[in-house]
């Protein structure tokens, strides 16, 4: 959309994120930035033209990092500059410790994304040769030029659920992972259990029933042997572990007929059955985390006072608000 300046909604953006910028990163401020490690940091003061100032490195941990920025500060009066901004990639959780000294010094900061340092280290000398020394001065000059961002300060609800999204992220890739083992040990060693439902991975009967294979240690020609109303009832007694109650007896059925009739390869079906029974009781127990994590960041948006809102939402879970403002923080 153009507007009648001539401007688009794009360059008004751009333009509102460069003034942003510009309260931070101020000509009367040298650039600190900090090439952070665990127990190594590099540091390079500069000025707006890249000329390096002064450098440093220490061997400490980066929330003992205020001798530094103190440093930085006594080295910019020196040549003429008032303050200091202190930029850096973010790197793990370092950066926030980085940006709490920054604050509580007075100075400012910002971050620079580390695809931007990556490709910057290559435009400056042509080389892919990476070093310490190196990527500090890269990054310097990455914030002289704007090429940088204000980055989040969350507030302590915020940030809660920010922690507790990325743990549902990390829980998710476990059950997703689960999934795929049980479905790639069952497709070699009893393929024809897998053809029992049509989305096998999703259905409580078919777990249950699963259950019933792997708790009595892969027993195929036992288990038929006992009938299909033992077989039955001994899924309908699994139920509850996948938090359903009712049975579906044409899965239950499909199942058992896979007993007489497992194929894949048979030297391999104890063993990945076990193997297969272990996996399952990861998934559940992973299950159970993530509703316990999922819970956590329901009652955070509880209390920033947010579920109204979000349930208003047509198509929207509560849950599926939650992961999205994990994500995105504050969307205002």
């Amino acid at each position: 959309m153009v507007q009648r300046s001539g401007l688009t909604r794009g360059d008004r953006r751009r333009n509102d994120r460069i003034e942003a910028l510009r309260t931070v990163i101020r000509s009367d401020r040298a650039i600190l930035a900090i090439d952070l490690g665990e127990d190594k940091q590099v540091a390079a003061l500069l000025d707006h033209d890249g000329r390096v100032l002064g450098r440093r490195t220490v061997t400490v941990k980066a929330f003992a990092l205020g001798g530094l920025l103190a440093w930085a500060a006594a080295q910019a009066g020196r040549h003429g500059f008032a303050r200091v901004v202190v930029g850096c990639e973010p790197t793990g959780h370092r950066w926030r410790s980085v940006m709490q000294l920054a604050d509580d010094a007075g100075m400012g900061f910002v971050c620079v994304q580390s695809l931007r340092v990556h490709l910057a280290r290559e435009a400056d000398d042509y080389t892919r040769d990476k070093t310490d020394h190196k990527d500090a001065v890269v990054i310097g000059k990455l914030i002289a030029r704007l090429d940088c961002y204000l980055p989040e300060r969350a507030e302590p609800d915020w940030a809660r659920l920010r922690h507790l999204g990325a743990r549902r992220a990390r829980l998710v890739t476990e059950a997703t992972s689960c999934q795929q083992q049980i479905a790639d040990l069952l497709g070699c060693c009893w393929p024809a259990a897998l053809a029992a439902a049509a989305k096998p991975l999703e259905s409580t009967s078919w777990l249950a029933c699963l259950s019933v294979v792997v708790d009595t240690g892969g027993e195929l020609a036992a288990l038929a042997a006992a009938g299909l109303d033992a077989f039955t009832a001994a899924a309908r007694a699994r139920l509850s572990r996948f938090a359903a109650t009712r049975l579906s007896h044409r899965i239950a059925r499909g199942v058992f007929a896979a007993l007489t009739d497992p194929g894949g390869v048979g030297a391999q079906r104890p063993g990945a059955l076990e193997r297969a029974g272990l996996v399952l009781a990861d998934w559940q127990h992973t299950r159970a985390r993530l509703g316990d994590v999922q819970s956590r960041m329901l009652g955070v948006l509880d209390a920033m006072g947010l579920t109204a809102l979000v349930t208003s939402i047509p198509g929207l879970s509560t849950v599926g608000a939650a992961v999205i403002l994990a994500e995105t923080g504050d969307l205002t």
